[in-house]
């Protein structure tokens, strides 16, 4: 089992849709670009192919809730009793070759309840299987869990492995560059949109400027991208400057951040 944990808007999320989108193309190999990959998962048997599963939790999630959660995400009816639908998902999990279960916003379960805690061994029941049938993991995906009761449960520490994801730095030279090829790659499909734009725009020209407005969260890269390409396609232009990338609102902590990094500055200069 595996824990990705970060701070609100770190880009967790958007790392492990990443993540998973490469691990769905790697599994299917030439089917990835099919509509509806397929396989055989018994002799006689073709089902869709579904590598990853993700799913976004809901406030205090039930063990009902989860089954409901993944079974729509399969195409199953979620309708049913937790013991019935519990079933379904271990059906659904061996016919369709899951290998990941990504169960996003764990930050939102609830373990100071009974519900709270049968959901948690449910997890480590659904990890448990997971691997036994398909060789695979759950990965529990939330802002600050290591101050959650989740990541405290002693079975589900003796088998997890945590990642901690922060924001961005360029204080060094080895920063800078992992920054460079996050803006790249968060950049690539955006500026497909804009064939006259140059393919480095925002690795070279404005690197320094996304990390100032962003404070390198990496959920802000990606609206601040995003946004920008999108004004400059409606704008039927080619060039996104810093007045352009100004003009994209973003959350109230990255504008929080600009400003404590501005008082920073105007200390030292004194």
């Amino acid at each position: 089992m595996v824990a990705v944990t970060a701070p609100f808007s770190a880009g967790k999320s958007t790392l492990l849709k990443h993540w998973g989108f490469g691990v769905y193309r790697g599994v299917l190999g030439g089917q990835a670009n099919e509509e509806r990959p397929t396989w055989s998962p018994q002799p006689g048997v073709t089902a869709d192919w579904v590598p990853v599963v993700y799913v976004t939790l809901m406030a205090s999630s039930s063990i009902k809730e989860i089954n409901a959660l993944i079974l729509l995400y399969l195409g199953y009816p979620p309708e049913g009793l937790a013991r019935t639908t519990t079933t379904r998902v271990l059906h659904a999990l061996r016919m369709h070759g899951v290998q990941v279960v990504i169960l996003d916003d764990a930050h939102m379960l609830r373990t100071t309840s009974a519900q709270g805690r049968a959901v948690l061994d449910y997890i480590k029941f659904l990890n448990t299987e997971l691997g036994e049938v398909n060789r695979g993991t759950v990965i529990l995906v939330g802002a600050h869990l290591e101050s959650t009761a989740i990541l405290d449960d002693p079975q589900i520490r003796a088998r997890l492995t945590t990642m901690t994801i922060d924001a961005f730095q360029i204080s060094t030279v080895e920063k800078k560059a992992a920054w460079q090829d996050l803006l790249a790659t968060a950049a690539n499909r955006p500026l497909e949109h804009l064939p006259d734009a140059a393919p480095d725009l925002f690795v070279t020209k404005l690197a320094q400027h996304v990390w100032r407005r962003t404070q390198g969260f990496v959920g802000e890269v990606a609206k601040l991208v995003t946004g920008s390409v999108l004004d400059a396609i409606h704008e039927r232009r080619s060039v996104i400057t810093h007045d352009d990338l100004d003009a994209v609102d973003l959350s109230d902590r990255s504008l929080d951040g600009q400003i404590d990094a501005a008082t920073a500055a105007g200390k030292t200069r004194r």
